[in-house]
């Protein structure tokens, strides 16, 4: 190790930055190609900054690992302290044949996935990939219809209320109009009361559980009438018919049955 550092630096010494990089190139890139995609080095001054481009799906303690060699790498080298950081990355390394570590990496990353997922759960799974859209883009290819229908989630649900409540992650796919940070626009639907038609204008508003969880309920108004907003008294608050013709429209607009 010290003979291929001393190598390395006498090949270049004018450009320390260039010469950390070929050296973690050798060493703790090629060791760990599994993990790592690339390292950036810059010199700052009298110290370092050093960024590791680690694959998504990396376990937490093994990017506290490897984040500790590069520390330690560069001090050795050095004798100077760095910043070290971290940024994920989908890019494959060039030791196999693209196709065939494409397909190794998926596998390698949903059996690692499966594993913890079936042992500590479906939580623990999603916080060590870094969210829940990180999860679902490893695990499942991004597609929320085979997440719902694997996981066994509901992606909506009708409370006895009733309220409709639909799944964040659906949510955000559809990039619907933001009203504000917590609500947004679901467009216009019609309820029908003694063969009268009336226009009621929907929207979703954010529900965020103790358990990190998050939904957005169904909400809205009607002239005076509707139902989800504190002004709405309860005699101009819509009953139950009124809701489900309402919620019923909005299903099937946003097709949430396909998801189950």
């Amino acid at each position: 190790m010290r003979e291929l550092i001393k190598h390395i630096l006498k090949e270049e010494t004018i450009d320390l930055s260039q010469s950390l990089m070929r050296l973690f190139e050798k060493t703790l890139i090629k060791q760990n190609s599994d993990e790592l995609c690339s390292i950036s080095v810059k010199q700052l001054g009298k110290h370092y900054s050093v960024t590791l481009f680690i694959k998504i799906g990396v376990f937490t303690n093994v990017r506290e690992k490897l984040m500790n060699d590069a520390w330690n790498m560069v001090y050795d080298v050095t004798g100077r302290s760095s910043a070290i950081y971290q940024k994920d990355c989908e890019k494959k390394d060039n030791i196999r044949e693209e196709t065939d570590q494409v397909e190794d990496n998926k596998l390698s990353l949903k059996n690692k996935l499966k594993t913890i997922r079936d042992n500590f759960g479906i939580e623990h799974a999603i916080k060590i990939t870094g969210g829940l859209e990180n999860y679902v883009k490893i695990f499942f290819n991004s597609n929320l219809k085979d997440y719902y229908k694997e996981s066994g989630i509901e992606p909506y649900r009708i409370s006895s209320d009733p309220n409709l409540f639909i799944d964040d992650l659906i949510v955000q796919s559809l990039e619907l109009p933001d009203v504000s940070l917590k609500e947004k626009s679901l467009g216009n639907f019609v309820w029908t009361s003694g063969g009268i038609k009336y226009r009621f204008t929907a929207r979703l508003y954010l529900i965020e559980y103790a358990s990190g969880k998050k939904m957005w309920r169904v909400v809205g108004s009607s002239g005076d009438s509707g139902f989800g907003y504190s002004y709405i008294t309860k005699k101009n608050t819509l009953g139950k018919r009124a809701r489900m013709q309402i919620f019923k429209q909005v299903i099937d607009k946003l097709k949430l049955d396909d998801y189950k």
